[in-house]
């Protein structure tokens, strides 16, 4: 990216504010600059759903599609979204994990001291 990209790419509230127009539950997406070789590239890192998966919640731009779930692909680096059972599958195993880990953290006695 030139610096005018850069300069010209939206601050980083904005950016979140419009990908959770999109998105439900809210996300966070990260915006950063990082600089390989003398170029810069611009990363977005969007973290893991804490319990509930992010739905899309509009049809945009020819890509996005309301109702549908998104994943980071198994078969190369990219971000898909749900096309098969497989995968549909492998995101309701990690749900079942996070709610699981969740009930049992609910569930431990609080730290008493003595």
């Amino acid at each position: 990216m030139t610096d005018g990209h850069v300069a010209s790419f939206p601050k980083e509230e904005d950016f979140r504010a419009a990908v959770n127009g999109l998105a439900e539950p809210f996300v966070e997406p990260r915006l950063d600059i990082h600089s390989h070789e003398g170029k810069q590239y611009l990363v977005i890192s969007t973290p893991e759903f804490e319990y509930e998966p992010v739905i899309c919640m509009k049809t945009k731009w020819g890509t996005l599609e309301a109702g549908a779930l998104y994943v980071r692909s198994t078969r190369k680096p990219e971000t898909t979204r749900i096309h098969n059972p497989t995968d549909m599958r492998a995101l309701l195993r990690l749900v079942r994990r996070k709610l699981v880990a969740q009930v049992r953290a609910e569930m431990e006695p609080p730290y008493q001291s003595r």
